[in-house]
């Protein structure tokens, strides 16, 4: 049995082990170099990562996070798993987790952007010299840690355009930066106080539900369906009010979270005769129950309303429904600095007025403009200079400003999750029996595991695949029959890998005589191994839906791009066309025409190169001259 201590050790040992991998691939990849704090000769110190030209980049882009343990490459650190504490799934899944805070694709994108990068550490404050926690000098506090930083590295360097990126409570510090500067900053026009309103902490603002399925006993229900609303927030929200129409349910809604005495309200109501509708039951769940960064799937038991608007009588209502909750950093919804230690108010500069008159990218006037507001980053934006896009947390497509589109693309180049990393030992003891005792025990250790794991694997391979294999993140896009999600693959082979799954209704197959379309769409994709044609990686079914998971291409369809970029050039047209070409003389070799070639129906990836996809249309078996294979005359 794992004790406590052993548990601990094992989860410092995985954060230990991580980051220093983190920390070697800042080194490596990115030409960073560590900076020592006071100096590296000193006992207690801290470090602090820097690339070469942080003193002569005009640019200069601050990474900054704080939490009890967090190391500089590491965003924060997850709470560890808190089922089968010490078991080898536990320790796998918090090296996900944990590898999933890594700064490397932040200081990749900073890079490519041409920064210069600073990961600060003001989480490190003592060390232990000699048996003793020592404070370290112009370290002993997060406080003290930025104040040195800046005056020493970023006040003499080079950079006139600095950007702060933090995490979590580290606002609060870049806050407390900005209060401690010279005077002399209140005197410019662009100055302290707008520096304060572009901080965004990613504090928890959002709520995501998700309604899974119902199960309703009682009386034969006609059109059952749920509200869903958040309140308890002492500043209403914009459209709060929101209603499943699907009539399997399963749909995902999302709300700003502004107080967290919050709490999230689902109402299941029939509508027997319109416009009326009767009420079934309800549910009320706390933001406190809910948990940060934390998705929590549960079966609530409905209950009667008899009292108020958020309670609910301990009468059970008829039956029970499944929910998905989530309070999540968002780090693209805007905040204000409600959030922030307050500071002293300072007179509104003029351009402010004159942003909210005209649109933030191309500066054009709202008088002969239409107002719009991106979802994302909250600026008034044209039609223009702005489109509609499925986002995280909304089952519709929302205004998104073409800033935050770019944004969106560049967040799928994400690295897979990093392997495992094997537990350090524990200290080598000095007697030689103990050392052989340790050495088999280790051993011993390493070949259960290895043979745990194996079996493991055996066992999933073997099992059929389901919808519980994958995680279920995001709608991505709708269709006449079904829809396609954004999944995760969970576990065995490929395990989180993400791909595109598509939902098919049978029933809705049957009633539009899609059976054969659908069959051969199957048979296509899962038959053709083309770079430019969408591959099908796995398929099943249940009752009553079909399920095909493919590919995942985050880039979208090529009509959005032709849309944002108004025209192609000539270089751009000649590529797409030639890979065009090539996947349809692929499909034409294999007797396949395709018969639906539109510009939705072309996917881009991460690097730019297209694929097809959608073969609901297509036929097998067709030639030139016409002839048709016997097993499709048949």
């Amino acid at each position: 049995m794992n004790q406590p201590g052993t548990n601990q050790h094992a989860m410092q040992a995985e954060v230990h082990q991580v980051a220093g991998l983190i920390q070697s691939r800042m080194c490596s990849e990115f030409q960073m170099h560590e900076e020592c704090i006071p100096a590296a000769k000193a006992a207690a110190r801290c470090s602090i990562f820097v690339t070469q030209d942080w003193h002569e980049n005009p640019r200069l882009c601050v990474f900054m996070q704080h939490g009890a343990g967090v190391t500089p490459g590491l965003w924060a650190i997850p709470p560890p798993p808190s089922s089968h504490q010490g078991s080898p799934a536990s320790i796998q899944a918090f090296s996900h987790s944990l590898a999933s805070m890594s700064l490397i694709p932040y200081i990749k994108a900073a890079r490519k952007s041409g920064y210069a990068v600073l990961v600060m550490n003001p989480s490190t404050n003592r060390m232990s010299v000699q048996g003793h926690s020592v404070k370290i000098l112009h370290s002993s506090s997060p406080e003290e840690h930025v104040r040195h930083v800046w005056t020493t590295y970023i006040q003499p360097s080079a950079a006139s355009l600095i950007h702060f990126i933090s995490h979590d409570t580290s606002g609060l510090l870049v806050n407390h930066l900005l209060s401690h500067l010279d005077p002399r900053l209140h005197c410019i026009p662009s100055g302290l106080q707008p520096a304060l309103q572009a901080i965004r902490t990613t504090v928890p603002n959002k709520l995501v539900v998700t309604v899974n399925r119902a199960r309703l006993t009682g009386q034969p229900y006609n059109n059952p369906y749920a509200v869903v609303t958040c309140v308890g927030q002492s500043k209403a929200t914009v459209g709060n009010n929101k209603k499943t129409m699907d009539p399997e349910w399963n749909q995902t809604f999302s709300f700003p979270v502004r107080d967290e005495t919050a709490s999230v309200l689902v109402k299941v109501k029939d509508k027997a005769f319109l416009p009326m509708s009767s009420m079934v039951g309800g549910v009320a769940v706390a933001l406190a129950d809910v948990g940060w960064n934390r998705v929590w799937r549960q079966w609530f038991t409905l209950r009667h309303d008899t009292s108020s608007q958020h309670q609910y009588h301990q009468v059970h209502g008829n039956g029970e429904i499944e929910l998905t909750l989530e309070w999540v950093h968002d780090t693209f919804v805007a905040r204000t600095d409600s959030f922030l230690a307050p500071s002293p108010p300072l007179s509104p500069p003029l351009a402010s007025v004159a942003q909210d008159n005209g649109c933030y990218l191309c500066s054009c006037t709202f008088v002969l403009h239409r107002r719009r507001y991106c979802r994302l980053c909250l600026r008034a934006v044209c039609v223009s200079c702005s489109d509609r896009l499925f986002l995280p947390g909304f089952s519709e497509a929302k205004r998104v400003c073409l800033a935050c589109c770019n944004l969106q693309i560049a967040l799928h180049k994400q690295p897979p999750p990093m392997p495992p990393r094997p537990i350090q030992p524990a200290p080598r003891p000095h007697r030689e029996a103990d050392v052989r005792r340790e050495a088999d025990k280790a051993a011993l250790e390493d070949a259960s595991r290895a043979n745990l794991q194996a079996m493991m694997q055996r066992e999933q391979e073997a099992r059929p695949l389901g919808i519980d294999d994958f995680d279920l993140i995001k709608v991505v896009g709708r269709g006449a029959f079904g829809k396609v999600m954004l999944v995760r693959k969970k576990n065995g082979k490929n395990a989180g890998a993400i791909y595109a799954m598509k939902i098919l209704k049978k029933m809705h197959i049957i009633q539009n005589d899609q059976v054969e379309n659908t069959k051969a769409e199957q048979h296509i994709l899962k038959e053709i191994n083309h770079p430019y044609v969408v591959r099908l990686r796995y398929a099943f079914q249940n009752p009553d839906k079909l399920y095909l998971v493919m590919d995942y291409y985050p880039g979208g369809s090529m009509y959005f791009h032709l849309k944002k970029s108004k025209r192609f050039s000539e270089e751009r047209t000649r590529l797409y066309m030639a890979q065009l070409l090539t996947a349809i003389m692929h499909l034409h070799s294999k007797d396949i025409a395709y018969r639906d070639l539109k510009l939705e129906n072309i996917l881009m990836d991460t690097h730019g190169h297209i694929a097809l996809t959608d073969f609901g249309l297509s036929k097998e078996g067709q030639t030139i001259d016409g002839a048709i294979r016997a097993s499709q005359a048949n």
